[in-house]
């Protein structure tokens, strides 16, 4: 089998909050310390849909992600240095996260999902 396929970004929008917000710092806790940094993506695959178009799905997935970022105002921020208290802290400002929409020319049967590095 030919591991090989082509992946083609079809849209790429950055989401923010919903209003109203805050911007504020929030600090690491201990266990956030002793945990070395890693990036966390994520990848969902939904079933075909039986009515409505993939579209829709997709700008309800969208704007479904707005009101969820107002409730957990982290994951629209970032880390990064507060002098204040002189030390990296999660800035929650509201910078939003990216919301990448790709299509593949391969079966999800041909993936090895075990080894996403491949």
């Amino acid at each position: 089998m030919d591991n090989s396929f082509t992946v083609k970004v079809v849209d790429k929008v950055l989401v923010h909050a919903e209003e109203p917000w805050n911007d504020h710092w929030l600090p690491f806790t201990n266990f956030d310390l002793l945990v070395p940094p890693f990036d966390v993506g994520s990848t969902f695959f939904y079933k075909k849909p039986s009515h409505g178009s993939f579209h829709t799905i997709v700008d309800t997935l969208k704007a479904s992600l707005s009101p969820a970022l107002s409730l957990y105002p982290p994951l629209a921020g970032q880390i990064e240095w507060n002098g204040a208290v002189g030390e990296n802290q999660i800035h929650c400002n509201n910078q939003g996260v990216e919301f990448i929409e790709a299509v593949a020319d391969v079966e999800l049967k041909e993936l090895n999902l075990y080894n996403p590095d491949d």
